[in-house]
């Protein structure tokens, strides 16, 4: 076990004092998330003590490598759903597939986004609005640009 660990380190240090080291905190953390476990703290931590200055931009990479965001429609966006993602992006004809309702005006599209949202299922939804911009929902706000 100790021999794993020493190699493990060997590797963060190699990667970490490489140009690329940034990008492939991303992509560990995005494996890590996703498909295998990886020790993405660690490094975390080695890029970070190489450069401490970096530490904000090195966090910032390790989070957007967790966060999904789908624009999908029909059965694939109800899978996503169901295991739970960062964003959505349907258009209204796609929101309206999605919770089965006949939504006709903007106030219904919001309670059903805001249900949506408070679900856990997403955090935040874009919906395309056509012409009339998007409306963006999450626990936090309701816009409409």
């Amino acid at each position: 076990m100790k021999d794993w660990f020493k190699k493990l380190h060997g590797w963060s240090l190699q990667w970490a004092n490489t140009k690329w080291g940034a990008w492939s905190l991303f992509i560990c953390a995005f494996a890590d998330a996703f498909f295998i476990p990886l020790p993405t703290p660690l490094f975390f931590s080695t890029l970070t003590l190489l450069n401490i200055k970096k530490a904000n931009k090195y966090a910032w990479l390790a989070t957007l490598g967790t966060l999904v965001i789908v624009d999908a429609s029909g059965e694939a966006l109800k899978h996503a759903l169901q295991e739970g993602v960062f964003l959505i992006k349907p258009n209204v004809r796609e929101f309206r597939e999605l919770v089965g309702l006949e939504i006709k005006d903007e106030q219904q599209i919001r309670a059903e986004a805001e249900k949506l949202v408070k679900s856990g299922q997403c955090q935040v939804i874009v919906i395309s609005l056509g012409a009339s911009g998007a409306l963006v929902v999450s626990e936090e706000f309701i816009e409409l640009k």
